[in-house]
């Protein structure tokens, strides 16, 4: 079995593969093991009883599950279960599966399923899709290591749907899944591996796990030899891309070459306290923002604040005003104005085609019973003026007639042996 190992963090992919006699798995009282990948178990077509009880698990993957065709009985009792998107599977009635000491399986997160237990949640109270999660194990908060040393961090994440992981380096480069580098190698269930460590590769090292919810973020602080790069003055410029009346889009560019993991901005009325501040957590590669649900026509002190490692901190603030809510509708009301009228134009033209395609069969269907039509349809040309009606007179033989009155007689002057 996989028991009583300090240091196993995750059960991988393909971790356990094509062993077609295997009947059971234990994998207990790992006091670490906090993530197990959806196809960790593979083609183990006689697995029977899968134990993972008392380790430090969140959640277990439906597919995880679904993959063993002849499982029988799962063990998830005494691990840290988050009672969300991810686990709301095993209370939806659509597996035989038993469930070993279900009376000793515990909700600790959301707050409001706390202590509760997971099989008396009904699974509509679940969350469908839910914010990833970085296990707290994954690794530590700060390393110390020697120069030419080799380094691998891993960072698990669970989440519905599964979320893309990510590092950020102390230089403020992203480092992609299965990116390669002198220095850095990602693999793409999350592990960062770092080589031949110096002094330039000391620094704060950020996880990010993503997905359409949200994300999440864990940093670890790497020292070589026991110091990191010392923080320079740096400069914080913050500028604003765009004002709306109840949002401000911000923008800022840090020359400082560490950055903390998170910065913190501020947004209240000048006028006002500022207990009333807002604040959000971002990457350290983000270096854009959108403030919403502002009010319109009111000035606001915006501040950001970028902690360093060194416990200091760059921070700048700007005024600025929102735009009020008559200045967006004007713009509104003009450009519906505008494309009315552009609509009903584009409208008339076409009712005017029709209508002079109407007029032309028309005469031509009428014409073919009249003799003075005849003559008229052999002119050589046909002036806009000669179609279109009230303007023409067909009939200008000097006598002033309506042109009901001439329609009228042209069908009594229809001759009677004509088909």
């Amino acid at each position: 079995g996989i028991n009583n190992m300090p240091e196993l963090i995750s059960i991988d992919s393909l971790a356990v593969d094509n062993l077609p006699d295997l009947r059971k798995i234990e994998a207990t009282n790992n006091p670490r093991l906090s993530y197990i990948h959806p196809n960790a178990f593979y083609r183990l077509p006689k697995l029977e009883s899968l134990m993972l009880n008392s380790n430090a698990l969140s959640a277990l993957y439906r597919s995880t599950v679904e993959s063993l065709p002849n499982l029988k009985e799962v063990s998830i009792h005494s691990n840290p279960i988050r009672c969300d998107c991810v686990i709301r599977w095993i209370n939806m009635n659509k597996t035989n599966i038993r469930f070993m000491e279900p009376e000793s399986l515990f909700c600790v997160d959301p707050p409001e399923f706390q202590g509760q237990n997971v099989r008396q949640i009904h699974f509509r109270e679940m969350m469908e899709i839910c914010l990833p999660l970085i296990a707290p194990e994954s690794f530590p908060s700060t390393l110390d290591l020697k120069a030419g040393s080799h380094i691998s961090l891993h960072c698990r994440a669970t989440a519905e749907p599964e979320p893309e992981i990510y590092w950020i380096t102390p230089l403020g480069h992203k480092l992609l899944p299965n990116t390669v580098s002198d220095k850095y190698y990602t693999h793409s269930e999350g592990t960062l591996d770092i080589s031949d460590v110096t002094q330039r590769e000391s620094g704060l090292y950020t996880c990010i796990a993503t997905n359409l919810v949200g994300a999440d973020l864990k940093s670890v602080m790497i020292k070589v030899d026991g110091s990191f790069p010392q923080e320079h003055n740096g400069s914080l410029n913050i500028k604003i891309k765009d004002i709306k009346s109840n949002s401000v889009l911000v923008s800022w560019k840090a020359s400082s070459k560490i950055l903390k993991s998170s910065v913190r901005w501020t947004a209240f009325p000048k006028a006002e306290d500022s207990r009333a501040a807002q604040s959000a957590r971002i990457p350290s590669d983000i270096k854009v923002y959108n403030l919403t649900h502002l009010n319109p026509s009111t000035e606001y002190r915006i501040c950001l604040d970028i902690p360093t490692i060194s416990s200091q901190s760059r921070k700048q603030c700007v005024n600025v005003t929102t735009k009020g809510l008559d200045v967006e509708v004007k713009g509104y009301e003009k450009n519906n104005i505008i494309g009315f009228l552009t609509c009903l134009g584009a409208l008339l033209g076409i009712i005017s085609v029709i209508y002079l395609y109407s007029c032309i069969s028309q005469d031509i269907n009428y014409g073919i019973g009249h003799s003075y039509l005849r003559n008229y349809l052999k002119k050589q040309s046909f002036s806009l003026n000669e179609f279109y009606p009230p303007l023409i007179t067909l009939w200008d033989m000097g006598k002033e007639k309506s042109t009901a009155m001439e329609v009228k007689a042209t069908v009594i002057g229809v001759p009677t042996n004509m088909s």
